[in-house]
């Protein structure tokens, strides 16, 4: 399954999607890479039905080949992976978000910037700098006074990047914080 990923020959995605039913689920996870390294969006609802795996790392896997495939079929799952019980699948399908760049994650990240994990909240940010919509630099301005002081670190370490003048005054009340 590894090395017909990096061959990304489209005459495997008909057994690497088959292969996604093994029962060892390292096989099924390398299946999962394999797929997101062809790219072909065959593999999208087999992958999509692989984020409803008992194993957590097939999961991640299937969360990440979504995000390679770059299929909007995947948002409304990925959406849902965001309150996977597993840290790294939440963190992995924030990314993935942010990779397909679509409107529709907004809201769902902005409510997964509350997440109990950092790692995760890192990931939501990043996703949400990397959706091309104006929203999301009022999304973060007004994450400066968040009453979460991780919401107001990362709000105020992701500004730069749009370089909006509306920042200035906001963060230099931050100094104060």
């Amino acid at each position: 399954a590894y090395f017909l990923g990096k061959l990304k020959d489209p005459l495997a995605v008909e057994p690497l999607i088959e292969t996604l039913s093994d029962p060892n689920w390292d096989v099924r996870g390398t299946a999962a890479t394999a797929l997101g390294e062809i790219k072909d969006s065959r593999a999208v609802d087999p992958l999509i039905t692989a984020l409803q795996d008992k194993n957590s790392s097939v999961r991640c896997d299937a969360v990440w080949a979504l995000g390679a495939i770059r299929d909007r079929r995947a948002v409304e799952p990925l959406i849902n992976a965001l309150h996977d019980p597993i840290r790294n699948v939440r963190g992995f399908a924030a990314r993935a978000l942010g990779v397909l760049n679509d409107p529709r994650a907004i809201e769902p990240l902005v409510n997964a910037l509350k997440d109990s994990e950092d790692n995760v909240r890192q990931s939501v940010a990043d996703a949400l700098i990397s959706i091309k919509d104006p929203r999301v630099e009022e999304i973060f301005i007004a994450g400066i006074k968040d009453e979460d002081p991780n919401i107001r670190n990362m709000a105020a370490t992701r500004l730069d990047r749009f370089k909006d003048p509306r920042a200035v005054e906001p963060l230099i009340a931050a100094l104060k914080d």
